[in-house]
């Protein structure tokens, strides 16, 4: 998937930088390589072109791209469908959360905290942050369309509650979480010192892993 995004990174690079297509510069590897950060990605745009050439030619007669028009997510056309995509394609608790306008974020805290998550300055508040700029993404720049529930880091509280719906999102957990819970992580946002002496320590925000459109939301 890396890999995918990289290609399609480079096609908007390309528009941007002014690289069109040219059969010339569209080479065969002489050496295959193993590694995706040796693939040279400019061979997608001389091969092929780049985004603008291959979004329907002239940017002045192709109008504005509507993909995110009415969807809170990339719709993409499944093959042989040629039909214009649809409005409200946003499924699931992406569709749920922007319904009933605002967002429910389960804080995971250590077992020494003590205030309030809101006010924290330590990795909870950056939690709590994070949490914040998933609303505004949810909810036009509404980043106070939100409410926070605390869970004690040493239960599993918190995995019930994403569990059960009782919470949209989680922050504050490491994304090496008790693996008989259906979860998925998002990038790490923060590495900590882990306190037993063992390394570094990840945290991530955490959805249902049977929503993959919020949790690929989640993660852009």
């Amino acid at each position: 998937s890396r890999v995918m995004n990289w290609v399609v990174n480079s096609l908007f690079y390309g528009e941007e930088e002014g690289l069109t297509k040219d059969p010339s510069r569209c080479l065969n590897y002489t050496i295959l390589t193993g590694r995706a950060s040796d693939l040279d990605f400019s061979k997608a745009i001389y091969c092929v072109g780049n985004y603008g050439e291959i979004y329907y030619g002239d940017p002045n007669n192709r109008g504005m791209n509507r993909i995110n028009h009415g969807t809170g997510m990339v719709y993409g056309i499944p093959f042989k469908n040629l039909e214009p995509a649809i409005d409200n394609m946003a499924e699931g608790n992406l569709a749920n959360i922007t319904k009933k306008g605002s967002l429910v974020c389960g804080v995971v805290v250590p077992d020494n905290f003590d205030g309030e998550v809101t006010d924290s300055n330590s990795e909870v508040g950056m939690g709590v942050d994070f949490c914040r700029t998933l609303a505004a993404a949810l909810f036009h720049g509404g980043y106070n369309d939100i409410s926070f529930l605390t869970f004690n880091g040493t239960d599993d509280s918190a995995y019930l509650a994403l569990e059960n719906r009782t919470v949209d999102v989680l922050v504050g957990i490491g994304s090496k979480a008790d693996k008989k819970y259906a979860i998925d992580f998002s990038t790490p946002y923060y590495w900590a010192d882990d306190v037993a002496g063992n390394g570094s320590r990840s945290f991530s925000l955490a959805t249902p892993d049977t929503d993959h459109m919020f949790s690929s939301f989640v993660n852009c």
